[in-house]
């Protein structure tokens, strides 16, 4: 493995040439359409290109120029909202950016055609290899025999580079032939977001932090990603990959670098990689005769997410039943230099999980001595909980005292928590490849992977595979929709630690009303979600039959995306008089009721079944061509409906948001004051239009309850608390009034 000579590599002393061409190699594939063009858009509506900055994309479909910019046209429509959420000024100048050239990337030939459109092209380009790694030898080899590539050029490409050591320096030193390392940017894309980028703030710029991030100080550090999908049509790929190449060596090894590091010398692209590589460096091998205490692998069968049937892996369409792919993994891994000598990474990532989330917990050691009940030293830690997703925020957990003469000292934790989105005002947290794309064009490598940290990282792991292959390590199983497989567990308690959600957390969230919750809230803890969706349509239907006998009908709205289905199938079956009952939605997206995505959908298939068949429906939308359509309609046919409505059942969001009510939305301030019913808008990090009765409508509800499952959720609604702004969290508009709150942890 060569050694990377950073005096050799392009330094911050002399400011990098601006890219004014650039050219996309798989223009029309998953990753452009899906993340690329819409970032290019954004940077677009930013202003934040160069003005003559033009856009080759290369593909082998056989479109012309129009079909192209129709194509991107209805992708940036998907992935970031229909035209009247595009400024048409900002689509014209962006697509007027775009060319195309059609060529299989297989063949040497169809180069020449690419090279003589290139030939008017300012020569600065920046060649994206948005491709399978494994055509990055060629296009490079037949760009070469094009002429294409010059000193000026830049070159993009995908992780994982390879698929381990010896086949990453092959394909290292193809790049290697006709590009310098410091036209080299390699992408891992987390380290374009928002979140990993404070990390340097959060460590560097704030002496409270850095001065206790070592190992006297932190007892452990977890770094977790797991996403709530399966394979998605990417069997062929994922099947060779697994967890350890597809994951570890990819992403979790670069946050682990990124929190490990120590202080660069300035803030420019080599001081921080050689941290990096130096983190990478110290990190032991995996002892052969302890990889069961190291390290444990799963695969997911067959379970339930979000209350529907999920396959397990082996199960999967195109899957190979005798797969022994890993798809969780969880490992300790140990630093070996000063700082962190003795405190531990765990590293943990899975597919099929409960829940998406992203995050690094760094667990502080408590203090030696403690005055306080030896009840409550079980809860002397404090967590700095970095999470990256589903939203982007930082969150220290501090212990203060319990509120009350009555209390004594009974201590409590509480958040000191930052979210990105409402404590900064922005409306939307810029994707990564924003980020990503916006440097690599301005020739700035901070946010790129270099050539030494790719192969000490697959060094690492290519160490692990073997050991654990030696070991014949088995692979545990977990049910689809888990937090994984126990032995996961096992392991880091093993070790005297636990994961983060294993923490005694309802020593924090406790099971009690919260004290800052406004009097006029009623709040019922219920120990299970299946016992809260009992108690919940037991009640609402006990409110629907008293409204009954003073009223000739009655109204129910209903909120809350997937999470009320158990509610929802409790309640059909309860026997009162449904053909008196008008049932609409709170919100609605900008797709037919008989979309599976739809809120409609949701009801229609467990709701009006059973006694709830007789109930009359009103959907919020019905085929419209827009969602302003959709609006007039429903304002409309919702007049027939009984109002004010008799029951609205609400869900909310770890932003705060409720039926469509989005923190610094647009149409936010409108909803909150409007006297429709009805209005049209949209959610600030969705493409999806949306139709949401009005703030106005559902505060006249005669009884309102609000469903909420899990610590997450009650972080965030004693955040709206605490922030007491509907418009950083439209839940608060609804707990001013008489409210009756639901929760299980």
């Amino acid at each position: 493995m060569p050694d990377i000579n950073p005096a050799t590599a392009q330094e911050d002393t002399t400011k990098p040439a601006l890219s004014h061409s650039l050219v996309l190699f798989g223009a029309l594939g998953d990753l452009s359409l899906r993340k690329l063009m819409p970032a290019l858009y954004r940077l677009e509506e930013a202003q934040l290109l160069s003005d003559d900055l033009q856009i080759m994309a290369v593909a082998r479909s056989a479109i012309d120029q129009q079909q192209l910019r129709q194509r991107i046209t209805d992708c940036l429509h998907q992935y970031i909202g229909s035209s009247n959420q595009l400024q048409k000024d900002t689509l014209l100048r962006f697509l007027q950016r775009l060319s195309y050239c059609q060529i299989d990337l297989t063949k040497p030939q169809d180069y020449l055609k690419l090279s003589q459109q290139l030939g008017s092209w300012h020569p600065q380009i920046t060649f994206y290899l948005a491709t399978p790694p494994d055509l990055y030898s060629s296009i490079c080899d037949h760009l070469h025999s094009a002429s294409a590539i010059t000193e000026r050029c830049r070159i993009m490409v995908e992780k994982p580079i390879g698929h381990d050591l010896a086949s990453s320096i092959i394909i290292n030193d193809k790049l290697g032939q006709y590009f310098d390392e410091n036209q080299i940017f390699r992408i891992d894309h987390y380290l374009g977001k928002e979140t990993v980028q404070n990390l340097i703030a959060l460590r560097f710029a704030n002496p409270l932090f850095e001065s206790q991030w070592n190992h006297q100080y932190i007892d452990y550090v977890e770094i977790s990603v797991a996403e709530d999908v399966g394979i998605e049509g990417r069997w062929g790929y994922f099947d060779k990959a697994g967890q350890m190449r597809d994951m570890v060596q990819n992403h979790l090894l670069q946050l682990l670098c990124m929190v490990a590091m120590d202080p660069p010398s300035q803030l420019c692209a080599n001081s921080i990689r050689d941290e990096k590589v130096q983190v990478l460096k110290a990190l032991k091998p995996i002892p052969l005769d302890a990889v069961d205490k190291h390290l444990v692998l799963g695969q997911y069968t067959d379970g339930q997410h979000q209350g529907d049937a999920a396959p397990g892996y082996l199960n999967e369409a195109d899957a190979n039943i005798h797969s022994n792919t890993e798809t969780f993994l969880a490992l300790r891994a140990e630093i070996s230099n000063w700082r962190w000598n003795g405190t531990p990474f765990y590293l943990r990532t899975g597919k099929r999980m409960a829940e998406k989330v992203t995050e690094i917990i760094i667990h502080y050691k408590p203090d030696g001595h403690f005055i306080f009940s030896e009840e409550q030293a079980t809860i002397a830690q404090n967590k700095l909980v970095i999470r990256l997703q589903p939203y982007e925020s930082i969150s220290l957990q501090v212990l203060t005292k319990e509120p009350g003469i009555d209390k004594s000292m009974q201590l409590r934790r509480d958040p000191l928590h930052l979210d990105f989105a409402q404590t900064q005002s922005q409306a939307r947290i810029p994707d990564a490849y924003e980020r990503l794309l916006l440097e690599a064009l301005k020739g700035n490598q901070s946010l790129f992977v270099r050539r030494d940290e790719v192969e000490l990282a697959w060094q690492w792991c290519d160490q692990i595979r073997q050991a654990w292959k030696t070991a014949k390590l088995p692979l545990d199983i977990y049910a689809a929709g888990s937090n994984g497989p126990q032995q996961a567990c096992n392991m880091i308690e093993n070790h005297g630690h636990r994961w983060y959600e294993h923490c005694n957390e309802t020593n924090y969230y406790r099971s009690d009303k919260p004290s800052n919750l406004p009097n006029n809230i009623q709040w019922q803890t219920h120990s299970s979600a299946e016992q809260l969706a009992n108690t919940l349509a037991a009640t609402i239907a006990q409110q629907l039959h008293l409204t009954l006998e003073e009223s000739p009908r009655a109204s129910l709205a209903i909120s809350g995306g997937r999470t009320p289905k158990a509610m929802l199938q409790q309640l059909s079956q309860q026997q009162i008089d449904w053909s008196r009952v008008d049932i609409t939605l709170a919100d609605e997206r900008w797709v037919n009721d008989k979309d599976n995505s739809s809120n409609g959908a949701l009801v229609k298939k467990f709701l009006l079944q059973n006694h709830a068949a007789k109930a009359t429906f009103y959907p919020l939308f019905t085929g419209e061509n827009s969602a302003a359509a959709g609006q007039a309609h429903c304002q409309q046919q919702l007049k027939n409906m009984h109002w004010p409505l008799s029951v609205l059942v609400l869900g909310m969001g770890n932003d705060g948001h409720t039926a469509s009510l989005f923190p610094l939305c647009p149409a936010l301030p409108r909803a909150l004051s409007t006297t429709d019913i009805c209005i049209a808008t949209q959610a600030p990090t969705s493409p999806a239009d949306r139709i949401t009765l009005s703030a106005n409508s559902l505060m006249n509800a005669k009884h309102t309850h609000l469903h909420i499952e899990g610590m997450a959720k009650l972080q965030a609604l004693e955040l709206a608390i605490q922030l007491h702004d509907p418009k950083q969290m439209p839940i608060f508009t609804f707990l001013q009034q008489s409210i009756n709150i639901h929760w299980c942890p």
